[in-house]
């Protein structure tokens, strides 16, 4: 017979205390066990932060990061700017004033007037807004080399409709904005999108050049040439038959109108504040600002009126100007240009540029320098070739000639001054060749300026100063038809017989040579 069992006692039902070391229910890791944990997890991050440093040092200093970047203009033109000597005026603005501002014509332009040549920028980019031109001025104000003295922003109508697409401004904010701009755009109201890209772009040139990237890991696509800068930052649009100048502008025309017709579009954007906190900053750092409305073929006028945005734009910009002691200027027409200056309804073929650039420095850039301080009225002209004959001149050859305007299917000449000028290019193009030496002359100054225009480097063309056998100066053109300055300093000359050899031995392209205007100036 089994013993009687008997029934746990109340005391015995009860819990008991877990041993040292077993744990009841759920486990809870002890304290270094945590501890181990947490190092682990640290250890983890360090690597991952390692590993993604690493990878973005060695992308940055790699030749597809650099040629990814050479490809964006937005990119190359500011990295280009910055490694240079700077600024004494510069010029921001969108493809209008990229195209329409030339800084050799208005650097020629300053150097008659004032003997002096300064340094002229064009940081316009297509499609700028003035987030990106808020960029700009702050690179220029903080450049090492040089501040500029007078800045000039243009501002074209239908930058303040609340139609114009986001995309360009985005494009700013990840190629021009340096994390020292960050306080900036802070003061000019941007969100936490704009803010956020700004600085995950200057921390990862690989998210920087995302797009790109992509299409290169991806799609095994080639980096593309570097984005060409132009000259000091102007690239020159051809100019074109009035016909096509006119069906382009027309199509242009009506485009803006959808972006600035009421009701459709409203006036006012985010692209406000930056151009305020521009004018600000301009202002504080006592640089001369002036504001222009930037010009336009007759053509676009379909896209202005009652029914536009565009005269309650001029309102405001014309004001908050004048509220940041900035001056400003309405530029939409200027006396000597025409719709055939234009390549389209608002960009300037390379002939135009020059004569907006030569009436923007003479008009406004000069005043604000100080005004003429040269005696220019006081050189002496030497040779003008307003005269069909080139008396006294030695001529070898069939390619120099004095003509009133170009020759048949050569470009429009600009920076001519008087009735004619001399020009190598003829009726048979760059074909000919030929040589012209000048009557002797007494260097009774302490200049030789002349103008010159034609075949640029790589060209066997040219104009030289000869004293006493010997090439004392050269020159030649610019590889555009436009008749630059040239300053010779002949100072330590004074009193000797000169003469001027022009010579072209270039049949291929640009092979020929523009001069004009030669003088002697004290």
């Amino acid at each position: 017979m089994e013993p009687a069992r008997s029934s746990p006692s109340p005391q015995s039902l009860e819990p008991t205390a877990p041993e040292p070391g077993v744990h009841a229910g759920r486990p809870e890791a002890p304290q270094a066990e945590r501890a181990r944990h947490r190092r682990g997890a640290w250890v983890a991050l360090a690597v991952l932060v390692l590993g993604v440093v690493t990878l973005e040092l060695r992308f940055r200093g790699s030749s597809l990061a650099e040629a990814l970047a050479a490809e964006s203009l937005y990119i190359r033109k500011a990295r280009t700017y910055s490694m240079s000597e700077g600024a004494d005026i510069a010029v921001t603005g969108d493809s209008r004033m990229l195209h329409g501002v030339y800084p050799a014509a208005v650097a020629d332009v300053v150097e008659e007037e004032r003997n002096e040549r300064p340094r002229v920028y064009n940081a316009a980019l297509s499609g700028a807004p003035p987030m990106a031109q808020l960029a700009w001025v702050r690179r220029m104000l903080t450049h090492p080399g040089r501040r500029p003295k007078v800045v000039v922003m243009g501002i074209s109508p239908y930058m303040f409709s609340s139609r114009i697409a986001r995309a360009p401004s985005r494009e700013s904010l990840t190629t021009i904005w340096r994390l020292e701009d960050l306080g900036a755009a802070v003061r000019a109201g941007a969100g936490f999108e704009e803010l956020s890209t700004l600085i995950v772009t200057n921390l990862f040139e690989s998210v920087r050049l995302r797009p790109r990237v992509v299409e290169v890991v991806l799609n095994g696509s080639k980096p593309g040439a570097a984005a060409d800068v132009g000259d000091d930052g102007y690239l020159p649009m051809g100019a074109v038959d009035p016909a096509t100048q006119a069906s382009r502008a027309h199509h242009r025309g009506m485009a803006y109108r959808a972006e600035m017709w009421k009701p459709e579009a409203r006036f006012g954007n985010e692209q406000m504040g930056y151009f305020l906190e521009a004018l600000r900053e301009l202002r504080e750092a006592g640089v001369q600002t002036i504001v222009i409305n930037t010009p336009s073929a007759s053509q676009l006028d379909v896209a202005y009126g009652p029914q536009s945005l565009y005269d309650e734009h001029i309102a405001w910009v014309k004001d908050q100007a004048a509220k940041h002691g900035a001056t400003y200027v309405d530029l939409k027409t200027v006396s000597g240009l025409s719709d055939t200056d234009f390549s389209d309804g608002d960009h300037l073929s390379s002939q135009g540029a020059v004569k907006f650039s030569e009436h923007l420095t003479r008009e406004y850039l000069l005043p604000a320098l100080g005004g003429s301080t040269f005696p220019s009225a006081k050189c002496q002209s030497v040779f003008t070739f307003d005269a069909v004959e080139l008396t006294g001149w030695t001529l070898r050859g069939e390619a120099v000639r004095v003509q009133a305007g170009p020759a048949p299917k050569q470009q429009p000449i600009t920076g001519q001054r008087g009735g004619g000028f001399l020009n190598t290019f003829t009726e048979q193009g760059d074909a000919p060749v030929g040589e012209a030496l000048s009557p002797p002359f007494v260097l009774e100054g302490s200049w030789v300026r002349l103008r010159v225009g034609g075949g640029g480097e790589g060209s066997n063309v040219g104009v030289e100063l000869v004293v006493e056998g010997r090439a004392q100066a050269r020159a030649r053109g610019r590889g555009a038809e436009n008749l630059g300055l040239v300053s010779w300093d002949v100072s330590a000359l004074r009193g000797k017989t000169a003469q001027l050899r022009i010579w072209d031995a270039d049949s291929g392209p640009w092979g020929h040579l523009l001069v004009d205007d030669v003088k002697l100036c004290p």
